[in-house]
C-alpha cells in the first residue's frame, strides 16, 4: 500500500512532461495504481491538485540553508525549471495556469507558494547584501519579487515564441541581474 506522499511523488514525476491537462486516470497510471484508489484517498481530480499544490509549497525553504547566502541565490537561479522546449507544451501549461488562478483555493496556494519564496528570496538578498555581495541589489523584498517575476515571465515569453528553444533561459535573465547587483 503506498501512502498519500508515495502516490503524490509519483503523481508528480509522472506528469512532468505531461503535454497539458490530464485526467485522473493519467494521474493513476503515473502512480501505478487504480484510478478508484486515487479517487478513495483523495476523492478527485480537483483535490490531488490541491494536494499537490499544498506540498509544493511546504517544500519551499523559508530561510536561507546555508551560511552563503549569494552561492544559495546562484543555486537558486541554476534550479529554476526551464520553459518547455516544445511551445505547445508552454501553452499548455499557462492554459491549466490560468484554470487553477480561477479556482479560489488553487489560486490562494499558488499566492502563499509565491509568497514563501519572495520570502525566501528576500533571506538570501538580505544576507548577501549584508556581506557586501550584492551591495547593489533593489531593497531585499522588491529584488526578490523581481527574480520570481523574472522567471515567470520568462516562462510566459517562451511560451509565446516560435522558437522557445532559442529564447533566453531564466538562468541567463537571473545570473544577469545578480551580476548587475553586485
Amino acid at each position: 500500500m503506498h501512502s498519500d506522499d508515495e502516490l503524490l511523488d509519483s503523481i508528480a514525476q509522472g506528469l512532468a512532461d505531461a503535454p497539458g491537462s490530464w485526467t485522473l486516470t493519467e494521474a493513476a497510471h503515473a502512480a501505478g495504481v487504480h484510478p478508484a484508489t486515487l479517487v478513495k484517498r483523495f476523492g478527485s481530480k480537483h483535490a490531488v491538485l490541491v494536494a499537490l499544490s499544498k506540498r509544493w509549497g511546504e517544500a519551499l525553504p523559508k530561510e536561507p540553508l546555508t551560511d552563503d547566502c549569494f552561492a544559495e541565490l546562484g543555486a537558486w537561479a541554476d534550479g529554476v525549471a526551464r520553459p518547455p522546449r516544445e511551445r505547445s507544451r508552454g501553452v499548455a501549461g499557462l492554459t491549466m495556469l490560468l484554470e487553477d488562478l480561477k479556482d479560489d483555493e488553487l489560486s490562494g496556494l499558488l499566492s502563499d507558494g509565491w509568497e514563501r519564496q519572495i520570502t525566501y528570496l528576500t533571506a538570501l538578498i538580505s544576507g548577501a547584501r549584508a556581506d557586501g555581495r550584492l551591495s547593489r541589489s533593489p531593497k531585499p523584498r522588491a529584488a526578490a519579487a523581481l527574480l520570481l517575476d523574472v522567471v515567470n515571465g520568462s516562462y510566459l515569453r517562451a511560451a509565446a515564441s516560435a522558437h522557445p528553444t532559442t529564447t533566453v533561459t531564466p538562468q541567463t535573465l537571473l545570473h544577469a541581474l545578480l551580476e548587475s547587483w553586485t
